[in-house]
């Protein structure tokens, strides 16, 4: 069922869902629409109707129904300077439902036109048939990184389940007033959680995973996800990362969580000083932390840089379209990956990056920026291992169980180490 709209809470995808049709509404993006793409004919009538992914109810946004209204309504005006006859009726729900959701209505015709999602959602709803492949034209396929197609790509087969639309980046996010420094290594995060600082990190194998480039880990993971066998050298690097899994554990100030929110939670009521986040989460610490909250890089380390794993936010579109809402829906989503929407939807937010690898973002105007695309940078090295993670991937969830043991004191390094390549090149 859709959302009770008095109730409504939103954590950090509906957010970007809110705003990036917020900043839609403010752009002038008229003259670069088209680049080849499709647009509705003049004179067609077309109703879209729009399912936005809430995951959970762990904060409020005040005004949040009455901001989704007026965005809607702009943006439609926007849009309509090219498609003058379509309009918008938006519902939400959680996206843990979308699959019973769209059964349901898939089978009465009711289905949406469009939905606003996250990219697992899309690979499990296309998954299962109840949405279609978006049509990728010469422009949009020079324009989306490739690496970034091939997470939208159902696995083991040639079509997209989606249009990506945004990227999350993985950070660090701190306390300004607790922190005297902010750690650049890996050595120097044990280092202030030796001096007195609080460090909170995730069990959760995607979550994690970010330190396994600093220590020359990436690529044993990346060899065992693929299901190939690791050389003594990559076997000796996961060694390394998993001693200093068990070394920061040690540390009575690191905290292991075995979700993000538990990390949201501890820096917000100052409990942790410095935590991994997500780019999108920032609002949510910026309404409890105020100027207090920094933003940077993950620690690089002695044998590599940090290797962040990024997210995806992507429009997904129904199966139960007439001929016009198709084009419609289409035109929608091309307009979105628009250069100029794009750069907006960058620079207003300062929470995602843009999937068009043409669009300049002006780091210089903000640290968040900067750190953003610092974490891109970093994020190129495990960009391989996203698209291995399947999902619901039962891997994942066997190595957050090796990974708790192992900083529980439960299993040695060697033996967590010897473990995870065992776990993880079982084919998924």
């Amino acid at each position: 069922m859709p959302m009770n709209w008095p109730r409504f809470c939103i954590p950090k995808t509906e957010v970007l869902a809110a705003t990036l049709l917020l900043v839609l509404s403010g752009c002038q993006p008229r003259q670069s629409v088209n680049h080849g793409r499709a647009n509705v004919q003049e004179g067609e009538n077309a109703v879209l109707y729009v399912y936005v992914g809430v995951e959970d109810d762990s904060y409020d946004l005040n005004g949040y129904r009455r901001n989704f209204n007026l965005t809607f309504k702009a943006i439609e005006q926007q849009f309509r300077q090219v498609n003058p006859r379509t309009h918008f009726v938006v519902q939400l729900y959680r996206e843990s439902a979308l699959l019973t959701e769209l059964s349901q209505r898939n089978a009465s015709g009711l289905g949406p036109d469009l939905l606003l999602i996250s990219n697992h959602t899309a690979l499990k709803l296309a998954q299962a048939g109840l949405t279609r492949s978006p049509h990728l034209t010469p422009e949009l396929r020079r324009v989306i990184d490739p690496a970034t197609l091939r997470r939208a790509r159902l696995h083991n087969q040639n079509r997209l389940a989606s249009l990506p639309v945004a990227q999350k980046a993985q950070l660090a996010c701190f306390n300004r007033t607790r922190l005297q420094r902010v750690p650049t290594t890996v050595q120097e995060l044990l280092t202030i959680s030796a001096s007195g600082d609080s460090v909170g990190m995730e069990v959760f194998p995607p979550g994690i995973f970010w330190s396994a480039g600093a220590l020359g880990a990436i690529d044993a993971l990346q060899q065992a996800l693929a299901g190939r066998p690791l050389n003594p050298e990559q076997q000796q690097a996961l060694v390394r990362w998993t001693r200093w899994l068990q070394d920061a554990n040690i540390q009575q100030k690191v905290t292991f969580y075995n979700s993000q929110n538990g990390l949201l939670e501890g820096l917000s009521n100052g409990s942790l000083d410095w935590i991994s986040c997500h780019s999108t989460d920032l609002l949510r610490l910026q309404q409890k932390l105020g100027s207090k909250l920094g933003v940077a890089p993950l620690p690089d380390g002695p044998d590599g840089q940090a290797s962040p794993i990024s997210e995806l936010t992507v429009l997904a579109l129904g199966v139960n379209s007439s001929p016009g809402q198709r084009k419609a829906a289409e035109a929608f989503a091309h307009f979105v990956l628009n250069p100029l929407v794009q750069r907006s939807i960058t620079v207003s937010l300062k929470e995602v990056l843009p999937v068009n690898r043409f669009v300049n973002v002006p780091a210089e105007s903000s640290m968040v920026l900067q750190a953003m695309l610092r974490a891109q940078q970093q994020s190129s090295q495990s960009e391989t291992i996203a698209s291995l993670i399947r999902l619901n991937d039962q891997r994942m969830l066997k190595a957050q169980g090796l990974i708790t043991r192992l900083v529980f004191g439960e299993s040695t390094p060697e033996a967590t180490a010897q473990d995870l390549i065992r776990t993880l090149q079982t084919q998924p």
